[in-house]
């Protein structure tokens, strides 16, 4: 399987779950950072997540990579499921 960037198996994975919309604007033009953002939860855990940005109104939001197949191990490495492209 071809080896792809974070953002962009990530931007594949949202596009494929019909989730790229902006629930502001309604514009399909968003942009994914390469990197994930860990949201801290109160229990001291961390919820790995995927920073999507509409580049039409600037909306910020955030998705949960586990769901999309993303596993984060404790060093920061990224993997994925055996149905994924590599990270």
């Amino acid at each position: 399987m071809e080896t792809q960037n974070f953002s962009e198996k990530v931007a594949e994975l949202l596009k494929e779950k019909n989730a790229l919309k902006c629930p502001v604007c309604g514009e399909e033009n968003s942009a994914v950072f390469d990197g994930i953002f860990a949201r801290k939860l109160q229990a001291g855990n961390a919820l790995p997540c995927a920073v999507v940005v509409c580049k039409n109104c600037g909306a910020i939001r955030e998705h949960a990579v586990d769901p999309l197949g993303i596993k984060v191990v404790s060093n920061g490495a990224k993997k994925t499921s055996a149905n994924s492209a590599n990270v």
